[in-house]
């Protein structure tokens, strides 16, 4: 019989490496999409990425890979909701006119967002009002060293002119489990994507 150890540390590698297959998919169709729209009424990044799009760049670390860990199905919803309250407070932020507080809830102080901060804040110039409704948040995953969650929304955005736009799509929020500074350990919008149904 094959060593033991041998065989969980195989499913616990094998685990990590279709986690990150899955992560890096994703992002490699993200920048494939098509253009921004001038339509939206949530501000989109200038990158080749779809229209609400917001992949990070890839990153190198020299940090040895970790398995994915799975919280308790109690502790993995008590997360996944706090990361969906992070959206809320996103869009009650934009409706309050607060884009600083706004742009902050992208990761990295907003740079997630790849975009400037004036060019964030023009971005809702035009935009009277949001309305957002938040799906069910997913499982809270993670891979070296972050977690990661991913949650839907509905958004119905109303213009100054009185137009009203509709949009559909998810956020992946992330938040660091490294040992630094308090804000890296809290959600942070990673990327988005959203598109316009109406």
């Amino acid at each position: 019989m094959k060593n033991p150890h041998f065989l969980i540390i195989s499913v616990l590698v094998l685990g990590w490496m279709s986690g990150c297959s899955s992560i890096q998919n994703s992002e490699l169709r993200d920048s494939r999409a098509s253009p921004n729209l001038q339509t939206s009424p949530v501000p989109t990044p200038s990158l080749t990425t779809s229209p609400q799009a917001n992949a990070s760049p890839n990153r190198q670390t020299n940090t040895a890979p970790t398995p994915l860990l799975k919280a308790s199905p109690q502790a993995n919803s008590s997360e996944s909701e706090d990361a969906a309250v992070v959206i809320q407070r996103y869009y009650d932020a934009i409706d309050r006119r607060d884009y600083e507080q706004a742009y902050r809830t992208w990761q990295d102080n907003g740079s997630a967002s790849h975009q400037t901060f004036e060019t964030f804040k023009n971005g809702f110039a035009e935009t009277a009002s949001t309305q957002v409704k938040i799906g069910e948040p997913s499982q809270v995953e993670g891979a070296a060293g972050s977690q990661y969650v991913t949650v839907p929304v509905t958004l119905t955005a109303t213009i100054q002119n009185r137009t009203v736009q509709h949009f559909k799509g998810t956020y992946v929020l992330r938040r660091s489990l490294v040992d630094g500074a308090s804000d890296e350990r809290s959600w942070h919008i990673y990327s988005a994507k959203l598109v316009q149904t109406e």
